[in-house]
């Protein structure tokens, strides 16, 4: 990556194990997209609920490519889902896969 990985905390203290599994993705994020991996922000975000509410967490992941940014702000359709901040960081960067894998196909398509 040309920039270093920035990671976002919003809304709740975070554990070095989380931070860990960010880093971890967005490096195996690089080597999928083939070293074009220009920058990464990834943000979590815990949403501000009522006190008789469960947590719900969300990821956010920019991804700067030569070309552009792909945008990855992955809502599950369930939110209990989501009430881990770990399982929404695994699945905002299950899709980002996903955005890169269909960025490298249109890539070599042109």
């Amino acid at each position: 990556m040309d920039h270093p990985l920035q990671v976002t905390f919003l809304g709740f203290t975070h554990t070095a194990d989380l931070d860990g599994l960010i880093r971890k993705s967005a490096l195996a994020l690089e080597a999928e997209s083939g070293n074009h991996l220009t920058s990464c922000h990834v943000f979590v975000e815990c949403a501000h609920q009522h006190h008789d509410q469960a947590r719900v967490f969300h990821a956010r992941i920019n991804l700067g490519m030569p070309g552009g940014v792909l945008a990855v702000n992955h809502e599950h359709q369930d939110q209990s889902s989501h009430a881990d901040a770990f399982l929404a960081v695994r699945d905002a960067f299950a899709v980002a896969n996903r955005q890169i894998t269909d960025w490298k196909r249109r890539r070599s398509e042109a």
